[in-house]
């Protein structure tokens, strides 16, 4: 299923009749139709219109078919245009190749209803129209209100994991969405497709955000208001919430007009320098023991121990910034070795909450998120849940940089002169530091292979018994922690269901260890699974954590629970070192 890029057919008319063109009004014909829907009261149909009113064809609809509306063709360009390929043919060939002329017919059709107005496409016809004018979820909500939820052909998902994640899935025979591998609290359905509820005498319907497709049989065009009619009221029905309440938990806004208002929300709490609800994040995860440092456009070489929004202010006033500057602005990521510094859209790793008091939007790896408000309280109700652990775990240090400089003189890594304010202890320094405070063994980074999975994994960062403790930095933001939960209810999972996992475990540790995960009979209700976060205070590390990281941990307590085992989290505050 590719509804974005859909190539709408021609109707499908009896060829045999053809010539009879608009006079065969009583012998049924199938015709594959492609709507689109605005609300808005528009006076002049051609305010619909993506392009200049010049560039199009207006063409009046045959009265003899009582419809009210307008066709809209885009005109052809004087000259044909040739795909960049066509040349390397001309030159193969040894003359120009004839017939590889570029060819995007597009034309709408649009008819005016009591409360809005419906836009059919041909061809490329969708371009002709304004996104911001239409409706951007008219086609999910119509499809899943005229769709049968067990004849399910076709499912498109984003997946809000430790960064968005596309997924097509399709089924070889009419399925139910639990086939699919849905994760309803974390996944956007982007578009479906399936066959009809008994009554409705449409086919081959597919829904995706603004765009609704189908075919149906009719015996004369003046059945196309009464078609547009039932297709713009069947998508304001709430029918869907019966199977599908959970697509309106978390939906992905597309619609520009709506973008910029919250791009303008965005600078002015940026311009006010609120960071409460603005923070910096990596958009994909890296390993922080090899981080040295982070810097900003213009300042590239003064070194942060951690991307910070106040840090990118002190070079980028926040009165002089703008959207088209986020985005064009750097956030660099430099080694310990002297390899060129890995750099990120200053846009790309925002990660805003803002309220505007009905609901919560949230900017998160350069996507605009709109959530509903009920879903925000099932989270933090579930959230509050989860325990906060009773292990006393010491605080996460961080280095000055006078003590800093001292340490990297000796280091054959260091990056020379230009060092960074402070510098936190690194995960991999901190896990050392408490294996022996605390009398754990060290697992980090000591990966373990699976049959089940497809890549090594750390069965945890530290083992204290029968408490696998998973590590990370609270400066790694939303994508970092949602990685820690995720890997700790992966290799929670495998010590479950994988023998030869368990087998491979107790490789990893020491003779008098290996006890503590038996190679059978492994039971999970006797371990707990522990979620430390560096650098955030135990009293609000849950309330503390971005809403996606929310959802993330929320979804490994459900998913470790069921299985019996003990979840519960933590979080270490920030000790300063003193200098010697």
């Amino acid at each position: 299923m590719k509804i974005d890029n859909l190539v709408d057919a021609i109707p499908i008319e009896d060829y045999k009749n053809k010539e009879e063109g608009l006079e065969n009004k009583k012998k049924p014909f199938t015709i594959h139709l492609s709507a689109f829907y605005t609300s808005k009261k528009i006076a002049n149909l051609s305010g619909l219109l993506s392009v200049d009113i010049k560039d199009v064809e207006i063409l009046e609809i045959d009265k003899t078919f009582g419809l009210e509306g307008i066709i809209y063709i885009k005109k052809k360009p004087t000259d044909e245009t040739r795909p960049i390929w066509a040349n390397y043919l001309d030159k193969i060939h040894g003359k120009k190749v004839p017939g590889l002329e570029t060819l995007s017919s597009s034309a709408v059709l649009l008819l005016r209803l009591e409360d809005g107005i419906i836009a059919f496409s041909f061809g490329y016809g969708r371009y002709l129209l304004n996104d911001d004018d239409l409706s951007s979820d008219f086609g999910i909500k119509a499809a899943l209100n005229t769709l049968n939820h067990d004849t399910l052909r076709s499912v498109d998902l984003l997946s809000l994991d430790v960064a968005p994640i596309q997924k097509r899935s399709q089924a070889t025979k009419s399925s139910n969405i639990n086939d699919f591998g849905v994760d309803v609290s974390r996944d956007v359905l982007k578009a479906v497709t399936g066959d009809a509820i008994k009554g409705i005498p449409w086919h081959g319907i597919s829904g995706s955000g603004g765009h609704y497709s189908f075919s149906v049989t009719i015996s004369n065009y003046s059945e196309l208001f009464d078609i547009a009619k039932e297709v713009a009221r069947k998508s304001l029905q709430p029918d869907y919430k019966e199977s599908f309440a959970w697509v309106d938990n978390i939906q992905r806004i597309k619609n520009g007009a709506e973008i910029e208002k919250l791009n303008i929300a965005l600078l002015e709490k940026l311009k006010s320098r609120d960071t409460e609800k603005t923070k910096l994040t990596l958009p994909s995860i890296i390993d922080w023991g090899d981080i040295f440092g982070f810097s900003y456009t213009n300042s590239k070489k003064e070194y942060k121990s951690s991307p910070d929004i106040s840090d990118y202010y002190l070079t980028n006033p926040p009165d002089e910034i703008s959207i088209g500057k986020l985005k064009s602005h750097r956030l660099f990521c430099h080694q310990n070795k002297e390899v060129e510094a890995t750099s990120f859209s200053i846009y790309d790793c925002i990660y805003f909450e803002y309220s505007d008091g009905e609901k919560l939007h949230i900017l998160f790896d350069k996507e605009w998120f709109t959530i509903d408000q009920d879903y925000i309280k099932r989270v933090n109700g579930e959230l509050n849940l989860i325990p906060i652990s009773e292990i006393a775990f010491p605080k996460v240090k961080m280095i000055p940089k006078e003590k800093n400089e001292k340490i990297r003189k000796s280091s054959k890594d260091a990056i020379p002169k230009k060092e960074s304010n402070n510098i936190y202890e690194s995960e991999g320094d901190y896990n050392i530091r408490v294996a022996a405070l605390l009398e754990c063994d060290l697992l980090d980074k000591k990966l373990v292979k699976s049959d089940s999975s497809a890549s090594p994994i750390e069965v945890c960062d530290l083992l204290m018994g029968n408490k696998f403790i998973h590590v990370k930095h609270k400066k790694g933001n939303s994508s970092g922690l949602s990685h820690l939960f995720a890997q700790g209810r992966v290799a929670a999972e495998l010590l479950i269901s994988d023998q030869q996992f368990r087998k491979n475990a107790r490789a990893k540790l020491e003779y008098k260890s290996k006890k503590l995960i038996p190679e059978i009979k492994f039971m999970a209700k006797d371990y707990e699974v522990v979620f430390l976060v560096l650098g955030a205070k135990s009293a609000s590390v849950r309330e503390d954590l971005p809403f996606f990281s929310k959802i993330n941990l929320v979804g490994a307590y459900r998913s470790l629970s069921q299985r019996q085992y003990s979840v519960s989290i933590a979080g270490t505050d920030i000790e300063e070192v003193a200098i010697l």
